[in-house]
C-alpha cells in the first residue's frame, strides 16, 4: 500500500507539472499569437514604408522636372536679359547717330540761310534773282521738314 500511495503521489505530482506545462503551453502559446499578430503589423508598416518610398522617388522625379524647366527658364532669361542690353546699346547708338544729326542739319541750315540772305543782297536782275530766291525757299522748307519729320519722330 505504501507503494501504491507513492505512486499515486507521483502520479499525482505528474499530473500537477503536466497542467502547469499545459497552462505555460497555453501561455506561450498566447504570446506566439502576439507575435504573429507584431509580425503582420510590422508587414504592414513595411508595406506602407514601401510605399511612401515609392511616392518619394515619384515627387524626386518631379522636383528634378521641374529643376529642369527652371533651368530653361533661366537660360530664357538669360537670353531677353542679352536682348534687352543689345537693344539699349543700339538706342544709345541711334542717340548719338540722331544727335550728330541733329548737329550737322543745324550747321546745314545755318549755312543756307547764310547763302539766303547772301544772294538776296545780290542785285541781279530779273528772273535769276526770283529763280534763286525760290529755290533757297524750297531748300529752306524741305530742311525744315526734313528735321521735323527726324525729331519728332
Amino acid at each position: 500500500m505504501a507503494e501504491n500511495n507513492f505512486e499515486q503521489q507521483v502520479l499525482q505530482m505528474l499530473g500537477n507539472m503536466n497542467q502547469r506545462f499545459d497552462g505555460i503551453d497555453q501561455r506561450l502559446e498566447g504570446i506566439d499569437q502576439r507575435l504573429d499578430g507584431f509580425e503582420k503589423k510590422f508587414e504592414e508598416i513595411d508595406r506602407r514604408f514601401d510605399e511612401i518610398d515609392e511616392k518619394f522617388i515619384v515627387i524626386d522625379r518631379r522636383f528634378d522636372e521641374i529643376d529642369e524647366k527652371f533651368i530653361v527658364i533661366d537660360r530664357r532669361f538669360d537670353e531677353v536679359n542679352g536682348k534687352f542690353v543689345t537693344m539699349d546699346r543700339r538706342f544709345t547708338a541711334v542717340e548719338v547717330q540722331l544727335s550728330d544729326l541733329n548737329r550737322k542739319v543745324d550747321g546745314i541750315q545755318a549755312q543756307v540761310v547764310a547763302n539766303s540772305e547772301a544772294l538776296t543782297d545780290l542785285k541781279e536782275a530779273g528772273r535769276t534773282h526770283h529763280y534763286l530766291r525760290d529755290k533757297l525757299a524750297e531748300h529752306d522748307e524741305e530742311i525744315y521738314h526734313l528735321k521735323k519729320e527726324v525729331f519728332v519722330e
